[in-house]
């Protein structure tokens, strides 16, 4: 029989095998599955269903959910400091291939001295 600590791992390990089972058939069996390891998962946290679901509900008055299939695609942020806005123009411009990743190091560099 395994401790607390090895059952969650495997938890966890099977979770991930029940969710790539079902991203691979899309079939109810696997969501079943996917739904029973977070049961089981639920029971070891010792996390009630009525938290889950008053958690669940918070969220969705907060940020909404898939009902609508709004896809997000780019989150921005306003960034104030002009040093740490050119570091993080670089990283998405080594993201789209523009610049070497080298580069961002010495932009960084060069703003800590």
């Amino acid at each position: 029989m395994a401790d607390n600590a090895e059952y969650r791992e495997k938890l966890k390990e099977k979770l991930l095998e029940e969710v790539k089972e079902f991203c691979e058939s899309e079939s109810i069996e696997e969501l079943a599955d996917i739904l029973e390891v977070i049961d089981a998962i639920s029971n070891l946290k010792k996390f009630a269903h009525t938290q889950i679901q008053s958690i669940r509900t918070t969220k969705i008055d907060e940020r909404g959910a898939f009902t609508k299939k709004i896809i997000l695609e780019k989150v921005s942020m306003a960034v104030e400091n002009e040093a740490v806005s050119d570091i993080l123009h670089a990283e998405q411009e080594a993201r789209d291939g523009k610049i070497l990743r080298g580069n961002i190091k010495e932009l960084a560099k060069n703003i800590s001295t």
